[in-house]
């Protein structure tokens, strides 16, 4: 652990509950990533009860670009519509 670091908290931003675009889940999951990295060079193990929420909450919104990324459809004018409800 860096001395001139501060101590990662127990607790992580879970971000915006309505992603209305691509980028926003992007970005989300890239802070994300990097929370859970943080937190796993600070607590020194990835069973600590922290890295693990964090991956856990991760994994939700990469299922979530996932699905967006395979629910959006090309018109024959090439541009793109979501079949999302």
């Amino acid at each position: 652990m860096n001395q001139g670091s501060e101590m990662l908290p127990c607790f992580f931003v879970k971000g915006v509950t309505v992603l209305e675009h691509e980028l926003e889940l992007e970005t989300l999951i890239n802070q994300l990533r990097q929370q859970m990295t943080q937190a796993y060079e600070e607590k020194g193990t990835l069973t600590d009860a922290c890295v693990i929420a964090i991956s856990q909450e991760l994994d939700l919104h990469i299922v979530k670009a996932q699905r967006l990324k395979s629910s959006e459809k090309t018109t024959d004018d090439g541009s793109h519509f979501s079949t999302l409800t």
